[in-house]
């Protein structure tokens, strides 16, 4: 399978993978490297250091930490985010045309391999910033856009949550890390925005196209978060629901959609004021 993988479109499409690890979980690199073995060539995986957000300036003091039980999952969110951001710098600073993000709990279902060589073939015509690989949670409007065999398909989405698996385009690069923070803001930026896969949907099909396939055909593995903190209990949806399909209208519903969420960004903005007073 590695042979035939390795010549496939999927991994010509491919620019790099780059896999966000925290440095002293060498174990958690070793087990993704065999993960991905045998759906993406080695050439084409880079390892990315991952932020641990504990260590950023600011954790565990005032005004944003008051020694309360949920600092550290906020500690990793942080962590998550600058991650993410890394990543996007890294394949930026590249000139990569493209990237995979991963993070090191991936898991490809078994369909993954032929699913993914359609994919390519599909990305080839078809207009294209962002694609989830992995996801939970999507986001309607759902628009089917084509058939990728194997009981799985390409949709337009508004949206997902989590960020555990995506591609994204050299499109879409400057016009996210201008929008993201740096060490110097994050806490602030957390307290309206809450989480970088939150934020993701509530922006980006604003300006650009979100694909996702369905059902996800890379999960993540149950457990603990290294980075997060949190469980990644499986309890979430990871595949568009098709009875909701549209067939047209995608556009203005989307507006409709990110409207909703703009309405919201007053009460956003005071519950950050909020936390900066009295802390996460």
């Amino acid at each position: 399978m590695t042979q035939a993988i390795a010549n496939s479109r999927f991994a010509a499409l491919v620019e790099a993978a780059l896999i966000i690890n925290l440095d002293d979980r060498t174990d958690r690199w070793a087990q993704v490297e065999s993960v991905l073995d045998g759906v993406l060539p080695t050439l084409a995986r880079q390892r990315l250091p991952a932020v641990r957000g504990t260590d950023l300036d600011g954790f565990g003091r005032p005004p944003w930490f008051r020694g309360r039980r949920r600092d550290r999952t906020w500690a990793g969110r942080a962590g998550v985010l600058l991650s993410h951001r890394r990543a996007l710098q890294q394949a930026r600073a590249q000139g990569w045309r493209n990237a995979l993000i991963l993070e090191d709990d991936v898991v490809f279902t078994g369909a993954a391999p032929p699913v993914l060589e359609q994919l390519a073939i599909t990305l080839q015509s078809t207009p294209w910033d962002i694609c989830y690989l992995g996801y939970t949670d999507p986001k309607s409007p759902f628009v089917r856009v084509a058939d990728l065999g194997n009981d799985h398909a390409l949709w337009s989405v508004s949206g997902c949550n989590t960020a555990h698996a995506y591609l994204v385009r050299d499109t879409a690069f400057e016009w996210i890390l201008a929008r993201l923070p740096n060490e110097a803001n994050v806490w602030d930026w957390l307290s309206h925005h809450r989480a970088v896969d939150r934020w993701y949907y509530r922006n980006l099909s604003r300006r650009f196209r979100v694909l996702a396939i369905s059902p996800s055909v890379v999960n993540q593995r149950p457990g603990i978060s290294d980075i997060t903190q949190r469980d990644n209990d499986g309890r979430h949806v990871t595949s568009v629901n098709a009875a909701q399909a549209i067939t047209s209208g995608f556009g203005w519903r989307n507006t409709l959609r990110h409207a909703g969420w703009r309405l919201a960004e007053p009460r956003d903005w005071l519950r950050g004021r909020i936390k900066r007073l009295r802390g996460f």
